[in-house]
Order: structure tokens, then sequence, then C-alpha cells
């Protein structure tokens, strides 16, 4: 055989063989694609769907006390197309004397109002809070020069407070240099 045979001939059973394989792995990757009615696209649809964007509420700013100290604050919260709620949020005292974190389990929205409720996560001043449950209210005003200031209460925290479901009737603070939204 002379040697342009014997490159002829290697070409064609390398191309005979890259085929076959070509061949062979599409016939598995047809065979392992979930059908429509398959439990495989039932569970890919289902993880799409919680992914979804829900009501949900978030926000971050400053609020002042008539006694001249301040709290900052950022927070945001959503609730998923199973209804599950998942948030968290960080409120920090005059100059981080006190920080609190906290992650937010229950979500109610009315109009242009939200209710959180949660649970405290960390609380390095008082590592003995942790665990106790804490609940604010949040107020979006609209956006814009023209739109009122939004408003936010001081958070409570107990190791038994009522779910997002009960307004404690707390007083509203205006929120400074920051910003809510609350999307039903």
């Amino acid at each position: 055989m002379t040697m342009k045979a014997l490159l002829n001939f290697t070409k064609g059973l390398f191309t005979t063989i890259f085929i076959a394989g070509l061949l062979t792995f599409s016939g598995c990757q047809k065979e392992n694609l979930p059908s429509s009615t398959d439990e495989g696209a039932s569970q890919i649809t289902t993880e799409l769907q919680t992914k979804g964007s829900g009501p949900s509420a978030n926000g971050q700013g400053t609020i002042t006390l008539a006694s001249g100290s301040t709290r900052h604050f950022s927070f945001h919260a959503k609730i998923k197309n199973n209804g599950d709620v998942q948030g968290s949020g960080v409120l920090t005292y005059t100059a981080g004397e006190l920080k609190v974190h906290f992650d937010i389990e229950c979500l109610a929205i009315t109009g242009n109002t939200a209710i959180m409720t949660g649970i405290i996560t960390n609380y390095p001043q008082f590592p003995e809070r942790v665990g106790w449950e804490c609940w604010f209210k949040a107020v979006d005003n609209g956006e814009g020069s023209n739109a009122d200031a939004d408003e936010l209460t001081l958070m409570l925290s107990n190791p038994d407070l009522e779910d997002c479901d009960f307004d404690y009737l707390v007083a509203l603070n205006v929120v400074e240099g920051g910003n809510i939204q609350i999307k039903p």
C-alpha cells in the first residue's frame, strides 16, 4: 500500500468513526430529554414559576427621631409564587452604636403600605435577642419631587409578636435620603 493510499484509508476510517460517534451521542441526548408530560419537565416548570416576581417591598434610608438620634435601615422582601416570603434587613442605630440583622418571613401589602415580620438573626450588642420576632411597617408615597416622603415605623422586637396581618398602629417617621418601593 502506498503512503497516499494509507492516508486516504486512515482519513476515511477516522471520518466513519467520528460520524458514528456523533450519531450515537445524538441518539443518547434525545433519549434523555424530558417530554412535556414527563416529571422532569414538570419539575423544571415549577422551578421557573417559583423564580418569578411576586409582590414585594424594599427600601433604604434614614429616619431621625425627636431626640436627634438616627436609624439607618435597609430591607427587601418578596412573596414568591409558591406563597413563601423571602427577605432580610439591617437596622443601624445612631453612628453604628447598635446593629440588628433580621430575616423577613411574613409580608402583607395593602395598597402602598407593607407590614413585615421576621426573626432577628444577629444583634451583637444584645445576643440574647437573637431569635426574637420583629415587626415594622413601611409606606411608599410615590416617586418624584411632587410626592410626599416615604414613611417607616420604628422596629418592634419581642419574643412573641403577632404576624404581619396585625397592625400595632405605631407612629410613622419620615424617611430621609432614601426610598421605599412597595409592589402589590
